[in-house]
């Protein structure tokens, strides 16, 4: 690290003039639990970090009319509290350690989903160093964030020289460790509607470990059934599938509007079956994968309904 200065700016106006000033020699840092591992392993060679520990609003979670205002530097922990839904005193606990799958309690109101998703992201160590900037922008195919972001419609707010934009979160990231980020740009904060009336979501995480792994596959499913048990609404996001994690849209237009059968079921998983692009490492075979993805629907879509898919 011979060389790497680190600045400390107080505003975002100043990161970005930082960012400008550094060029392609500068990343933004803010808990440094991806950043600070890669540099060290000299996968990154920055020559300035531009912390954004001072910026007075960057670890700010608040809650307005029209939803939720996440800022980038906020840790994992302080979403998994914040997020928490209003049943979280009677949700059961999972259990850490041990072999097989992490599923992330039972299926919740509002914003839970999320919640459920920041509270398996590694240790509790690095959850309390960690932020959901840090994991968006890290763009991993395996980021447990994401798909519970895709089924809650968030949004991104940037800033850059050329001012502030909004994208989609479905638009933010491009690739593995890619994402739309331009030279001098950096995330601000992410932007969550709030969720439709009768919305209940699940987020599964299927690991080799039920803590302190990345995903094999993750799923985050949200579901509206109407008193007739149709389906009003149904979003389904999936990662550690594809080299991006996806909203399966053509399963979701299967259900959408339809009763909820376990024959229908059984067809949309398979669907977000094979929407996905998996690859075969050492923590699973790409065949594995994909025949996972589809179980972990079933399982999410069963376990919100409470069993009663027929």
């Amino acid at each position: 690290m011979s060389g790497l200065s680190v600045c400390f700016p107080g505003s975002w106006d100043q990161v970005v003039a930082d960012l400008v000033e550094g060029g392609s020699t500068a990343n933004v840092m803010a808990g440094g639990t991806d950043l600070l591992p890669s540099i060290y392993r000299r996968q990154l060679s920055p020559r300035r970090l531009i912390s954004i520990n001072r910026v007075k609003e960057a670890r700010a979670i608040a809650r307005r009319l029209d939803g939720l205002i996440i800022a980038s530097g906020a840790t994992l922990a302080a979403l998994e509290e914040a997020c928490l839904p209003p049943e979280a005193e009677s949700m059961p606990k999972v259990a850490p350690g041990g072999i097989g799958p992490s599923v992330s309690g039972a299926p919740v109101t509002a914003w839970g989903v999320l919640s459920q998703a920041a509270g398996v992201v590694g240790s509790a160590q690095i959850r309390n160093r960690g932020t959901i900037g840090g994991n968006i922008c890290n763009a991993s195919p395996a980021a447990d964030t994401i798909p519970p972001l895709l089924v809650l419609n968030a949004s991104v707010r940037i800033v850059g020289p050329e001012g502030p934009r909004k994208l989609p979160i479905s638009e933010f990231i491009l690739g593995p460790g890619k994402t739309a980020l331009a030279s001098g740009e950096v995330l601000r904060e992410i932007l969550v509607p709030n969720t439709p009336p009768k919305f209940r979501a699940l987020y599964i995480k299927f690991g080799r470990l039920r803590s302190m792994d990345l995903a094999v596959v993750g799923v985050a499913v949200g579901l509206v059934l109407s008193e007739k048990r149709t389906v009003d609404d149904v979003r389904i996001a999936v990662c550690a599938a594809s080299p991006v994690p996806f909203r399966a849209t053509t399963a979701e237009d299967v259900l959408r509007g339809s009763a909820l059968t376990g024959e229908k079921v059984t067809v949309a998983s398979r669907l977000v079956a094979q929407e996905t692009r998996p690859i075969t490492d050492v923590r699973a075979s790409g065949e594995f994968r994909r025949e996972l993805t589809q179980v972990l629907v079933q399982r999410a879509i069963n376990t919100i309904t409470g069993g009663a898919v027929s």
